[in-house]
C-alpha cells in the first residue's frame, strides 16, 4: 500500500483512495441497473411515463378521455355565453325609454371650508346634465345633490 504524507495536516494519505472509491461506485451503480433491469421485467405491461408523443397509438385511450372532457367544457362554455350575453345584451336593448326614470345620487364629500374646487365643479356638472344642458332631450339621469 502506498501512502504518503499531507502536506498541510501531515496525515497518512493512501493514494489509491479514489480509485477505491471510484471502483466501489461502479459496483454499487452495476447492482442497481440490475435491480432496474429486474423491476421493470415484473413491472405491468402499459405505457410509461414521458415515453409516447401525443398522437401515439397507445395513448390513444388517454387521448380518447381527454378530447371528451374537452368538447364537453367547450359546449358548457358556449350555452353558458349564449345564456347569459343575451341576458346582458337585451338589458341594454331600449336604454333611452328607462334611463330618463332613473335617479342618481351625488354627494359631495370635498365641500369641507368652503374650498373644495372639485367637489364644486362635479356637482355643477351633474347638475347641468340633470337639468339636460349638452344631452340629447330625455336620454339623461335625473341627478340628485
Amino acid at each position: 500500500m502506498n501512502s504518503s504524507r499531507n502536506s498541510i495536516t501531515g496525515t497518512a494519505v493512501d493514494d489509491h483512495a479514489d480509485e477505491d472509491a471510484y471502483i466501489q461506485k461502479e459496483q454499487t451503480r452495476g447492482e442497481l441497473g440490475h435491480r432496474m433491469a429486474e423491476d421493470e421485467a415484473q413491472a405491468p405491461a402499459g405505457p410509461r411515463k414521458f415515453q409516447h408523443g401525443f398522437w401515439d397509438s397507445e395513448v390513444a385511450h388517454l387521448r380518447k378521455v381527454y378530447f371528451k372532457i374537452l368538447g364537453m367544457t367547450v359546449v358548457l362554455l358556449v350555452a353558458a355565453m349564449w345564456l347569459f350575453f343575451s341576458i346582458y345584451w337585451g338589458s341594454l336593448g331600449e336604454t333611452t325609454q328607462h334611463v330618463p326614470k332613473l335617479k342618481g345620487y351625488v354627494i359631495n364629500r370635498d365641500a369641507s371650508a368652503g374650498e373644495g374646487l372639485l367637489g364644486q365643479a362635479i356637482v355643477a356638472a351633474f347638475e347641468a346634465n340633470s337639468r339636460g344642458e349638452g344631452v340629447p332631450d330625455k336620454q339623461h339621469l335625473t341627478w340628485t345633490v
